[in-house]
């Protein structure tokens, strides 16, 4: 059976930006996002909400306390949708888009569904999901998992919307 965070990911629909890009070494008819871009919507979006929630406009201090709170995380969803090929980022290797497709196999693995879910929802760096993994877990399994899944690929700097705000 499918993991619900696995099946999650193959659903996801691809973010909209108001500017394509066109990257060499993606095939086929794709648009290549910017994370900064993507990651305004979401935290303009993060804005209004506060400020519904608190009957006043926040401000820009709302786009700081998004990128304290969502940054690191929003950029591993952005990279696993890059590397499932649902949605091209340019700050990501060309190369990398749709890898995983390859290994359809593994959506039904218990090995990946924890380190998956370690990564993701937990927000664990890839080292503390090596050490923390149970006794009972394949330990080459999850060391060949982990290594294709290598989120640290997804560490950017946070851009600076203070200047645009």
């Amino acid at each position: 059976m499918m993991s619900e965070l696995w099946e999650l990911l193959h659903h996801l629909d691809a973010p909209t930006a108001s500017r394509e890009y066109r990257m060499g070494g993606v095939s086929g008819n794709h648009t290549v996002l910017s994370i900064p871009e993507v990651a305004r919507q979401h935290a303009d979006a993060y804005r209004w909400f506060e400020s519904e929630r608190r009957g006043c406009d926040v401000g820009p201090s709302a786009y700081g306390q998004w990128r304290k709170r969502y940054w690191r995380l929003f950029c591993r969803w952005r990279y696993l949708e890059h590397l499932l090929g649902i949605c091209c980022y340019r700050e990501f290797e060309p190369e990398l888009f749709g890898s995983l497709r390859q290994h359809e196999e593994w959506s039904f693995d218990e090995v990946m569904d924890f380190a998956l879910r370690r990564v993701l929802k937990d927000d664990r760096e890839q080292v503390e999901v090596l050490y923390e993994a149970p006794d009972d877990l394949p330990r080459n399994r999850l060391l060949q998992v982990l290594g294709l899944l290598n989120v640290d690929r997804a560490r950017l700097n946070p851009p600076d919307w203070a200047a645009s705000s």
